[in-house]
């Protein structure tokens, strides 16, 4: 298992065991005792020193999506079954991959992510489930495997496991984690949003992600996309936002 690392896009930033970033210092004051001047070292202030960390500061990255073409509106779906991917994905936005089920039937599922495009080939067969419960945001989830196993697995929700995946990832136990941060800043409908950690483990073996992050797992990359808890303002009760989004990707060789 190899430790974290931040997504290109995302902020960028390590720390020390204190907390601090390499290559900072305490601060000093200089003080006057008896006529004499007098040197002394001021450690950081716990809540600025937390406050500049760069995973504290982090923004969320772009959620990943799920659902199947003209399937959008329907009531809170979720599928289960053998499919067999019946062409190349199209389209820039959401692409679309035409698969058929084992019903006969033509799907086209519309699969948007950051960490890269659904792991299937033309003619091959996959087990699938797919979530999708409208509303603004939609929460949604994919589990997608082969002969092997587990070939993908990748949720976007209001709170890990609330209205989606709620019986979570074969093979492994996520959990939301609270840190020390401070709120990021607020905006209009939000009391406070602040950054949270997803915690991961598989096979005995845990990693902990902040947004913006991702590790390896055994044969599996996690990637955290957005790990926050927010609290809305009175009156904003449209304003929802995903609390966590991931990606847990087999890793080929």
């Amino acid at each position: 298992m190899t430790g974290p690392r931040r997504l290109p896009a995302a902020p960028t930033g390590s720390r020390d065991e204190g907390g601090r970033t390499p290559g900072s210092a305490p601060r000093t004051r200089v003080i006057l005792i008896a006529g004499a001047l007098v040197v002394v070292a001021l450690a950081a202030t716990p809540s600025c020193a937390v406050a500049a960390d760069p995973v504290c500061r982090a923004m969320p990255q772009r959620a990943v999506t799920v659902f199947f073409d003209g399937e959008r509106d329907m009531q809170p779906l979720a599928e289960i079954g053998s499919v067999t991917i019946a062409g190349p994905p199209s389209g820039a936005t959401y692409p679309r991959t035409p698969l058929r089920g084992g019903d006969g039937r033509l799907h086209k599922l519309a699969y948007d992510d950051p960490t890269g495009p659904l792991p299937v080939r033309e003619g091959a067969a996959y087990d699938l489930r797919v979530e999708f419960v409208p509303g603004e945001p939609s929460p949604c989830a994919l589990l997608l495997s082969d002969a092997e196993g587990l070939l993908l697995a990748a949720a976007s929700d209001l709170d890990l496991g609330e209205r989606v995946m709620k019986s979570g990832v074969p093979g492994f136990t996520l959990r939301l984690q609270p840190t020390e941060c401070p709120s990021r800043p607020p905006g209009t409908c939000y009391q406070s949003r602040v950054n949270a950690v997803l915690e991961v483990t598989h096979e005995g073996r845990t990693i902990r992600l902040h947004q913006g992050e991702s590790g390896r797992l055994g044969r599996y990359r996690v990637t955290c996309l957005i790990a926050e808890r927010v609290a809305y303002k009175r009156g904003c009760a449209d304003a929802g936002v995903f609390q966590v989004s991931y990606t847990i990707r087999r890793q080929e060789g």
